[in-house]
């Protein structure tokens, strides 16, 4: 399948989560703990056991305590607890859910998807809602968009 702005191929995914591991094993060494959420039931108990592995202090929210009254409050929890983290670490392509969380919480974001096309980066689109917010690029580069 062809990739788009949203999608990724095998190959996008597999080098943006090798970039993404290495990000937070580099977080996990400076002793920072690590919030994880995905919707992604089986990849995220996977990626919490290899972060443990790495030495990482893991938290999540807990299912079962979300408010069940309200239709997506597990999500609803995930968004409030990521608009307070140090940072935000998106290992995907473009997510709007922690791209607002970032807006709510002027939590520094970080993506490391590497777009190859020359179509330019997906958050690009976003530039002027994430004025003043850090944003870190595969790059490297650490800027505060303009």
């Amino acid at each position: 399948a062809r990739e788009t702005a949203v999608n990724m191929s095998e190959p996008t995914w597999r080098a943006l989560e090798h970039r993404t591991l290495a990000h937070l094993e580099t977080c996990i060494a400076r002793g920072q703990r690590v919030f994880l959420c995905s919707d992604d039931p089986g990849y995220k108990a996977a990626l919490i056991d290899h972060l443990r592995s790495k030495g990482a202090i893991v938290i999540t929210s807990d299912p079962a305590r979300a408010p069940r009254a309200l239709a997506g409050g597990a999500a609803l929890v995930d968004f409030f607890a990521l608009s307070r983290c140090a940072s935000i670490v998106q290992m995907t392509k473009y997510s709007t859910f922690s791209l607002a969380a970032a807006l709510v919480g002027g939590v520094p974001l970080v993506n490391l998807f590497h777009d190859t096309t020359g179509n330019g980066h997906r958050l690009d689109t976003w530039r002027s809602a994430l004025t003043g917010v850090p944003l870190t690029t595969s790059s490297g580069a650490r800027n505060v968009l303009p």
